[in-house]
């Protein structure tokens, strides 16, 4: 209430001045939605962003203003939303008043909505919504609280901008809040979008969206399509499984099923289940999306062999990057064992985040170090490692340092900040075309845990990341847990994690390795896999990768059959579960948890 009357006293008096900044739109909504997802999630409603593909991301202006305005529209949304969804939308608009904005005018023209199911405003009422301490009906503020200046404010926030703010509402049909707002491009903005190279293998692979709720779907389809997936929508669970079902008798299974967890009639927990006790091929390939973010939903995912669990509002980066993980989790599965064994022990499978400004270097790197089994990300410039480090989970950061807009240097630097206070370490390996030792200092003291000199032959990197992340290196070696990730499955429940992994340790892995044991003595294949698979699921879930990829490793050669080298895959997960018992041994100032 305080800040409201000071933003609106500053408003009044004209004192309120605003930036100029870079900022990432998507980032920005997205970010304002998770925000308010708790009350919106604890009063059942559906909260989707929908910002089309076509929307220029890379904006200057006052992002903090920015966030205001949402803030207030979205929390406004839940507080008079009983039932139903909030939809926070962003779209390019062709002003009719004056042509379209060229490219060459570095600006562009938004429109900003945020629509609801709620109680609706009568239209004789909407007129003064927008005046200070008025509600549209005076026993709203007694029912649901509030000062009657977050519109106010958002409408001279928007004015103050450039823009201009606007309602369409009908009692008990909802309301649409519409903003309309001028920003600049970044110089950059015509560039792709980093992290999308990784999208050029989706081509046509057939994915499948099971989601009760229509808008949600269809910004699923709008972001799954743009990536070159070929999707098949679901409005219920039955009829997923029936597609699921339609899929195999046609021999084109799905590769990708994108789940939500609450639905009525046929959860998604319950779908799930039945896609895995049909053992169908690619029964890793789920993702669950789920609108409670609580213990027993990771619990019941870990159960169920899911790959991935994601939050809603779902955000795009994480969307992409757990759909990255599933496809190139997969795409390891299909590869032959023997190609598979000897990359596990190294850590075949963790990702990377390469930083690297050169277009030419991105696609060399990146196909290199796939090549090696790796799994890749690409961002342009220190601003975009830094957004893309918020939004996903890597393993080890390539870092190149001379770059525009944020060089390496101080993205490292703003890394450990953000680490600091925290038992996050997440190792970056400098890459730069200078070789004094002075530089190496600059890279140390900023933060970087290594350093490669440039020109770097395929060799040289190949041999400096295992180096890096190899338990036996000459480096930091990369720890076997993420204690981040295992700490998000008990929802940072410490006791909790150290009470989970000890009834792992002590029943549920002497039970999968006595059955890949018997199924290695009797050549079982089948037996391999489903007990490999078992234990993967469950230290992937407490952050423990490398023993996932080691237990990946024994899967695949349980799903090809071919039992060659099984017993070194095996010595391989039993030396990895070592490694991870012994982390969650030590004694708490060690351990950091």
């Amino acid at each position: 209430i305080i800040n409201d009357i000071l933003d609106f006293s500053r408003i009044e008096a004209g004192r309120l001045e605003l930036q100029e900044i870079d900022f990432d739109l998507r980032t920005l909504v997205e970010q304002a939605a998770e925000m308010l997802a708790p009350r919106a999630q604890e009063k059942g409603l559906e909260l989707v962003c929908h910002i089309p593909p076509q929307v220029p991301t890379a904006l200057v202006g006052d992002p903090g203003r920015l966030r205001q305005v949402l803030l207030n529209l979205i929390g406004n949304a839940v507080k008079f939303t009983q039932q139903g969804e909030i939809v926070v939308q962003v779209k390019v608009k062709a002003d009719r008043e004056k042509p379209v904005l060229s490219e060459a005018e570095g600006k562009v023209k938004l429109h900003f909505a945020v629509r609801d199911t709620g109680i609706g405003i009568p239209e004789d009422k909407q007129n003064t919504i927008f005046e200070p301490f008025c509600q549209a009906d005076g026993s709203a503020t007694r029912e649901y609280g509030g000062t009657g200046l977050g519109l106010t404010i958002s409408q001279q926030l928007v004015e103050l901008m450039g823009g201009r703010i606007w309602i369409e509402s009908q009692p008990g049909a909802g309301s649409a809040f519409h903003f309309l707002m001028e920003l600049k491009k970044q110089p950059s903005a015509g560039r792709a979008a980093a992290g999308l190279e990784m999208t050029r293998g989706w081509q046509g692979l057939p994915a499948l969206v099971i989601d009760d709720n229509a808008t949600h779907r269809r910004v699923l389809l709008e972001m799954l399509t743009h990536w070159g997936l070929e999707v098949t929508e679901a409005e219920s669970g039955l009829a997923g499984l029936q597609e699921l079902e339609q899929a195999q008798a046609t021999s084109r299974p799905f590769r990708l099923v994108l789940l939500d967890g609450m639905m009525p009639e046929m959860s998604g927990f319950a779908v799930a289940r039945r896609i895995r006790d049909a053992d169908v091929p690619g029964d890793g390939l789920v993702m669950m999306l789920s609108s409670n973010h609580i213990h027993s939903d990771v619990a019941r995912c870990r159960e169920l062999g899911i790959a991935t669990h994601l939050v809603k509002p779902i955000k795009w980066s994480k969307l992409l990057s757990g759909i990255a993980t599933v496809l190139d989790t997969a795409q390891e599965t299909e590869k032959e064992p023997e190609r598979v064994i000897p990359a596990a022990t190294v850590g075949a499978g963790l990702r990377i985040l390469l930083v690297e400004d050169n277009v030419a270097a991105q696609l060399v790197g990146k196909k290199t170090l796939e090549k090696t089994g790796y799994v890749v990300q690409v961002a342009g410039n220190g601003r975009e490692a830094l957004q893309m480090l918020e939004a996903g989970e890597f393993d080890l950061v390539l870092m190149d340092l001379e770059m525009p807009q944020m060089d390496g240097l101080e993205a490292t630097r703003a890394i450990r900040e953000r680490e600091a206070g925290s038992s996050q370490h997440i190792p970056i390996l400098a890459v730069t075309a200078y070789a004094a030792k002075e530089d190496q200092e600059r890279c140390l003291e900023a933060g970087a845990d290594g350093y490669l000199p440039k020109p770097v032959s395929p060799e040289k990197l190949g041999a400096a990341i295992e180096r890096f992340l190899s338990p036996d290196g000459a480096g930091d070696a990369a720890p076997p847990v993420d204690l981040a990730v295992a700490l998000e499955a008990t929802n940072g429940d410490k006791e909790l994690l150290l009470e989970a992994v000890k009834l792992f340790l002590e029943r549920d892995y002497p039970r999968h390795l006595e059955g890949l044991r018997e199924g290695l003595a009797q050549r079982d294949a089948r037996a391999i896999k489903r007990a490999a698979h078992g234990i993967k699921g469950v230290v992937d879930s407490f952050g423990g990768r490398a023993a996932r990829d080691a237990a990946l490793c024994l899967e695949t050669i349980g799903r090809k059959g071919d039992l060659d080298g099984a017993q070194s895959a095996l010595a391989a997960l039993e030396a990895e579960i070592e490694r991870f018992a012994a982390f969650f041994a030590q004694p708490e100032p060690s351990r950091k948890l």
